[in-house]
Parts: structure tokens; sequence; C-alpha cells
């Protein structure tokens, strides 16, 4: 499995002259690897999770992109997930094209057993999305976690920062960590404020999707 950026930060040592850029890594099955030269490296091990934070001297300017203004050579990424409880009803494979996909029919006959459960045991008989959303149900299971991972990129910016694409998916984003296969990034929030040289510190907010990604109807860049 490849190896996954957690944060990356830069900032500037006036006694090199250089950035010293502050970069951690995950990976779920060996520790990630670790480039020539890096400096103060850590590795840790725990809940089955490898992460190993290194320090390294070098040219780290280029910009965070997505979502308008231009790049620097300050920028810090940092990367917060956590998990929330959405209806059963909702998860992807009862949904049309899913494996378990329920039909009109179907639906109907799961608001039949809300309103009387002694129809959830009737009804999980089969292998079709009625009978497994019953045999859910039957085993207390109502809800499902959904993992919520947000994004935050902070670059220092010489002009004010562009909000038009704020609530869309973003369009160019570097160096984000990997998400399931067909997600992407939402545009989801943006933070600045004024320094001196007429320079803006610019934090701006991700939001990742899950795997069919984020309804181009509703968040599409040009939507």
């Amino acid at each position: 499995m490849s190896d996954t950026i957690v944060s990356k930060s830069a900032t500037w040592d006036s006694r090199l002259g250089n950035f010293i850029t502050t970069t951690t890594l995950e990976n779920l099955t060996d520790f990630p690897s670790i480039p020539s030269g890096a400096i103060d490296v850590t590795k840790t091990i725990e809940g089955g999770v490898y992460r190993v934070t290194y320090k390294d001297a070098g040219d780290t300017t280029g910009s965070a992109g997505g979502g308008g203004g231009g790049g620097s050579a300050t920028y810090n990424y940092e990367l917060h997930s956590s998990v929330s409880t959405e209806p059963l009803i909702t998860f992807g494979s009862f949904q049309t094209g899913g494996a378990w996909a329920l039909d009109d029919t179907m639906r109907q006959k799961i608001k039949d057993a809300e309103a009387d459960p002694t129809k959830w045991k009737e009804y999980a008989v089969g292998t079709n999305g009625l009978a497994k959303y019953a045999t859910f149900i039957l085993q207390g299971i109502e809800t499902f976690f959904v993992p919520t991972v947000t994004l935050t990129i902070t670059d220092d910016e010489s002009t004010v920062p562009n909000l038009s694409q704020l609530g869309k998916v973003a369009v160019g984003l570097t160096n984000a960590p990997t998400i399931p296969s067909g997600g992407d990034w939402l545009f989801a929030g943006c933070n600045f404020s004024a320094l001196q040289g007429g320079k803006w510190r610019v934090s701006r907010e991700y939001r990742a999707s899950g795997k069919g990604g984020w309804n181009n109807d509703l968040y599409g860049a040009t939507g």
C-alpha cells in the first residue's frame, strides 16, 4: 500500500537560508519510506497504522492549489478524520446499481415494517436487498459509520483569496491524501487574515467525499 501524507509544513530557517520541511506519513502495512538526508526521524505504530515523522531542508516553493490564489513558499497541511452515523437505508449498496439495491416496492415494505415491526421477520427471507435490510434491522443495526476527512491547507499569498468556488468540487488540489476510488474534494471553507507587506495568510478547508464523489449537479465547479 502506498504512503499517505498526514501533514506537511515548512518554516524558514534564517541560519540555513532555506526552508525546513516537517512531514508525517502513514502506511497500513509497513513504515513509510524516508528520504535520504532526513533528520529528527520518529516512528510509531498505533492501531495497526505505521507512522513516521521527519524533517528535511529543501526548496518547498509551490502552490497549495484548488480554490484560487497564488502559491508561495510557506504552507501547512493539516488533516482531521472522524466518523459520523448515517441511516442504514442510505448505505451505498442499497442504492440503485448497488449489490442490495432497493426498488420502490421494497422501500414501501420497509416503511410498512417500520410501522409494524412484526413484518421484519417475514421480510428477512431470501437474498435480495429487502431481505438484507430486514436482517440488519433484526440484528439491531439501524445506522452505519461514515468516515469524515477534512484537509486544511494554509498558504501565504499576495492577493485576496478567490471565493467564487466555495462550496464546489476542488480543481487542481495537489498533494492531498489518497481517498477512495472515484472520490473527490469539496472546497468547504476559507479563513484568511492580513499580514505585513500586502500578504494574506489563507487557510482553505476541503472535505473528502465517498467513493461516488460529490454530486456534480449540486457541487460541480460551474454549477
